[in-house]
């Protein structure tokens, strides 16, 4: 969560998203993450900034792998 307090907005990345694997199409070790979301104080309204997306999915399966590696270091 992160504050913007000349905004007045509230950001919030909802993280990783557990399911239940035996009722979960996702196969092992794959992981879902939840999307990023913006809070008007002022209005009082929520607004999605960004949705569940395949790249937000193969970019944590690259940070995965990369500190699997050690890190993703190719020096």
């Amino acid at each position: 969560m992160c504050l913007d307090q000349e905004r007045r907005v509230i950001y919030v990345f909802g993280g990783l998203t557990l399911q239940d694997r035996s009722s979960s199409t996702l196969s092992p070790g794959e992981r879902r993450y939840s999307g990023f979301y913006e809070y008007d104080i002022a209005n009082g309204e929520w607004r999605r900034r960004r949705e569940d997306a395949a790249a937000m999915q193969a970019a944590a399966a690259a940070a995965a792998a990369a500190q699997a590696n050690g890190g993703g270091n190719t020096k």
